[in-house]
């Protein structure tokens, strides 16, 4: 499998290359390209984006909205680009500063057996956050307000906001030096 990771600086912050790492324990080639690069991404050759916080919302908006690849989106700024929110800062999307999240659901597979607070930042950090549409499912939430989701996914075909997913879409919570 390869995955694209799309970043803002291809000299890897100590978050992205934390994201790197994970990605290859998961068994992916990874494929790093900065932002404002991404015309020169061959989507035929992938299987997988991850779109870092890293990156500049304005370098990417909505480019890969109608991708038909699994997409991790972990830019807050991104979320209603590619259709994951509604629009409205702070009340479609946002982020906040927490050290947890909480788990939603425990049925799904995403959570991997987790359930209830999970301490995800060694200290306060931001953690991204969306409110998508009725058929996301939510994973975990803000731990002040669950509907504020920090992990949620769309499957392909999905209702989005405005949209149907053309592909499996991500929201992840990290923010821009979170993950190191």
């Amino acid at each position: 499998m390869i995955a694209a990771l799309i970043v803002g600086d291809v000299e890897l912050k100590p978050a992205d290359l934390a994201i790197f790492d994970r990605l290859e324990m998961l068994g992916c080639h990874v494929a790093v390209f900065d932002d404002d690069q991404i015309n020169n991404i061959d989507l035929q050759q992938q299987n997988l984006i991850f779109i870092s916080a890293t990156c500049v919302p304005t370098r990417i908006k909505s480019a890969f909205l109608d991708t038909q690849l699994p997409i991790i989106v972990s830019e807050y700024q991104l979320f209603d680009d590619m259709k994951m929110s509604g629009n409205r800062l702070n009340s479609d999307y946002g982020r906040i500063e927490t050290s947890q999240v909480t788990v939603v659901t425990d049925s799904h597979p995403a959570t991997a057996g987790l359930q209830g607070e999970i301490v995800v930042y060694r200290k306060p950090d931001r953690i991204n956050w969306a409110k998508p549409s009725a058929e996301a499912h939510i994973i975990s939430g803000t731990a002040d307000d669950l509907s504020k989701a920090a992990v949620f996914i769309y499957d392909k075909g999905a209702s989005m906001a405005d949209v149907q997913a053309p592909a499996t879409r991500i929201g992840f919570f990290l923010q821009d030096g979170s993950a190191d």
